[in-house]
């Protein structure tokens, strides 16, 4: 029977040659284009999903301002994380992150690059994320202030087949940083991707310097801080109290909200105020799935 069947599906395939072509082409293109976004999504949905501690990270934002220009803000003041993590048992750990806007050469010998990407950043970056140290040692990254950890890539740019470790990078001809780490290449599914991570300590330092004490300074935005929770812990509750502790030192910040975005849905989602996330890989899942009902 089913022989028979396959003879008579090959007969009409000759027979009606032109329309046999067009309707094999039309499905294996909608086959194509449906597996290819499938795929895609795949790849953007593991974006953040190699951190261990991923389902308890979240990434404290602000919403702030008044009319038009109220909207939410990936970062927010330096001293929030710290209180947080001091004041509120559920928060287990803290991570600030700010980029660097101090230099823009680095040299090591006669080698001078200029295109890599710096920040600052709190030594717990190396314990709440899964960035593996080649070189160096997790629980103190940055043996002082003017430490620095590079990428496996920046290494070999700036020093070759050499031991990094202790090898000074001078930047912008003024300020040595000495190599205390090495960290495995940021993964491609990976939101952070960085060459140079220098000590949130330096930045502090070199702020004061110039009479502004982050630390202390609920007026100065301009951090990314991520939170470690405890599993379970109530978001709603935990935002009111983050605002609590901010009022407590700007009581005229009356605007300001927090939000606690997951790391999960950083990639792909864009929060609100109700704490839900609308992401447009949905669009791109339905498409992909009707081709594939249609084809």
């Amino acid at each position: 029977m089913l022989k028979n069947y396959i003879k008579t599906a090959w007969r009409n395939l000759l027979k009606n040659k032109f329309y046999s072509i067009i309707n094999i082409t039309g499905l294996t293109v909608g086959l194509a284009i449906g597996i290819l976004i499938l795929l895609w999504v795949q790849d953007e949905f593991s974006f953040d999903g190699f951190h261990k501690q991923s389902p308890n990270i979240y990434r404290l934002e602000l919403f702030g301002g008044t009319g038009t220009s109220r909207q939410i803000y990936s970062i927010g003041v330096a001293p929030i994380g710290p209180l947080a993590k001091q004041q509120l048992p559920e928060v287990k750990n803290a991570v600030r992150i700010t980029g660097n806007y101090n230099y823009s050469l680095y040299k090591y010998q006669d080698k001078v690059f200029g295109d890599e990407n710096v920040i600052f950043a709190d030594p717990s970056f190396f314990s709440v994320f899964d960035f593996p140290l080649i070189k160096g040692n997790a629980v103190k990254p940055f043996t002082d202030d003017n430490s620095v950890i590079i990428t496996q890539k920046t290494a070999e740019k700036f020093f070759g087949d050499q031991d990094p470790i202790g090898k000074v990078i001078r930047a912008d001809n003024k300020t040595d940083f000495i190599v205390s780490g090495v960290i495995a290449d940021f993964p491609k599914n990976s939101s952070m991707n960085y060459d140079m991570i220098m000590s949130m300590s330096f930045h502090i330092k070199a702020m004061l310097a110039g009479n502004t004490d982050i630390n202390n300074n609920f007026s100065f935005f301009n951090y990314e801080t991520y939170l470690l929770l405890k599993p379970g812990s109530s978001l709603k509750k935990l935002t009111t109290q983050i605002r609590q502790i901010h009022l407590n030192h700007k009581p005229d910040d009356t605007d300001a909200e927090y939000l606690l975005l997951p790391l999960s849905k950083m990639h792909l989602y864009n929060a609100d105020l109700t704490d839900k996330g609308i992401s447009t890989v949905r669009i791109f899942i339905i498409i992909a799935l009707l081709i594939l009902v249609i084809a």
